[in-house]
């Protein structure tokens, strides 16, 4: 008895349920046309876009850093200063500089002036003649001296000179020791303290050999001074073949391994004198300085940031499902939060072919060129990308939001006749705001609803079934 009264209860309630669902059905049905918002479909041009977002960067950049130490003596530019490629932009004092690189200027002269008398034939062949008749005339002179060595070692006037050159080197040490003595304080690695005992000691080994050269002078012949005679002629006597060896190889034009190994010499040199001074490595603008005039610096200290602004790029990241529709020089429209009401274009320049996983998915690194950036374009600053991968020319159109789905199929309802008719339609290509019509016995001049009953609405979605 229960359960009848139960059954009895159900189906009361459902069709009570039903009567008002149909009645509402019928009310929205026979509801005035003139509450639906309403569009005329007509043919038109649709642009298929695909979006991203990215971030701006430059198109080469790069931190100059020093390679050597020493104190900044001059910089040539200053923040947003143009520079050309292999300009320099800063310099250290040569009074800082190790003794390394203040000997390869000299080095460098020496060495471009041997390979051009390389290359200058006549000169190299007069040359090697000149240091064989050089070498004849030292074997000559090592003779004499071997010779001379059994008779008074040196006349009065060569004494004289000898005395006037030992003053002067202890003058010279004198005045060395008063220099350091103003830096001996100092720690030992200083620049100053060490430029000053390097004179002194220098000047101290001048003096030794002023003191040794005047004792000798004085000092008889001795059987050493006779061996060191022997060996100074035997000296002369291979320089002698050298110099013959030399001028047989010469007189016949450069050797083209003398060329190259002068050619080396000449860009090791100066790539040692390079050190000293910072260039630009390519055009661009300078973005970023870090140092200034009298800075200490030493290996490894960047001092510089330069940026090609030239060109403004973008990366951004296409979803697999888009990336096919997508390849260099499609042209695209770019929007930045940090500039309202302005839109600015660009195209495509890379597509990777290589995507990344990611947690919603494989997407493909893609890169777009500015094409007419300004001044309120800065690198770092987010963009919204569209990217233009298709272009369609009079076809019909509706708008999205007109389109709705019916059990899983694609309709919209149109005004005919003064009735509301449901009509289904495939749809293709689709923008932001509307979608290609591909199929659907609908035309243009059609009125579409955009906001159909709301029985129908309950059942509705974007064109993407949202």
């Amino acid at each position: 008895m229960r359960k009848i009264i139960i059954w009895i209860i159900v189906i009361v309630i459902v069709g009570v349920g039903a009567y008002f669902g149909v009645r509402r059905y019928q009310q929205s049905r026979s509801a005035p046309l003139s509450q639906y918002q309403t569009a005329t479909l007509q043919k038109g041009n649709l642009t298929v876009i695909v979006g991203a977002t990215g971030t701006v960067r430059t198109n080469q950049t790069a931190v100059i850093a020093w390679q050597t130490s020493g104190r900044i003596e001059s910089i040539d530019v200053s923040q947003d200063s143009q520079v050309e490629a292999y300009q320099v932009i800063a310099s250290l004092a040569k009074n800082s500089l190790s003794p390394n690189l203040i000997a390869a200027q000299g080095n460098l002269i020496t060495a471009r002036q041997s390979l051009a008398d390389l290359l200058d034939s006549d000169v190299t062949t007069a040359q090697a003649q000149q240091t064989l008749v050089q070498a004849q005339q030292a074997l000559t002179t090592a003779q004499n001296k071997r010779d001379s060595l059994d008779y008074q070692r040196a006349t009065t006037a060569l004494l004289d000179q000898a005395n006037a050159s030992y003053f002067l080197a202890k003058d010279a040490v004198n005045s060395a020791q008063k220099l350091y003595n103003n830096f001996s304080h100092l720690p030992e690695d200083n620049v100053n303290r060490a430029s000053a005992l390097s004179r002194l000691g220098a000047a101290k080994q001048q003096l030794n050999q002023a003191q040794a050269q005047l004792n000798y002078l004085l000092s008889n012949p001795t059987p050493e001074d006779i061996a060191l005679a022997d060996a100074n002629l035997q000296v002369a006597k291979a320089n002698l073949q050298e110099a013959q060896r030399q001028w047989d190889k010469v007189k016949n034009g450069p050797n083209q391994d003398d060329v190259a190994a002068a050619e080396a010499n000449i860009e090791s040199i100066q790539a040692t004198l390079d050190m000293a001074q910072l260039a630009a490595p390519f055009t661009g603008t300078v973005t970023q300085v870090y140092s200034k005039v009298g800075d200490l610096v030493s290996p490894g200290t960047v001092s510089f940031q330069i940026d090609d602004l030239s060109h403004l790029l973008i990366d951004v990241q296409i979803p697999e499902v888009d990336i096919t529709q997508i390849a260099p020089g499609e042209v695209t429209t770019i929007v930045f939060d940090a500039i309202p009401n302005v839109n600015y274009k660009g195209k495509v320049i890379e597509v990777s072919k290589v995507g990344s996983s990611s947690s919603t998915g494989v997407n493909y690194p893609v890169t777009v060129e500015l094409l007419n950036a300004d001044k309120e374009v800065l690198a770092g600053m987010t963009a919204a990308v569209n990217i233009v991968v298709e272009q369609l020319n009079d076809v019909l159109l509706i708008p999205n939001q007109a389109v709705r789905f019916v059990n899983n199929t694609q309709v919209v309802y149109i005004i005919r006749n003064d009735t509301l008719m449901e009509v289904e339609i495939l749809i293709g290509a689709t923008s932001s705001t509307y979608s290609q019509v591909l199929a659907g016995e609908i035309q243009a001049g059609d009125q579409v609803v955009l906001n159909p009953p709301s029985s129908t609405t309950l059942q509705g979605g974007s064109p993407f079934g949202g």
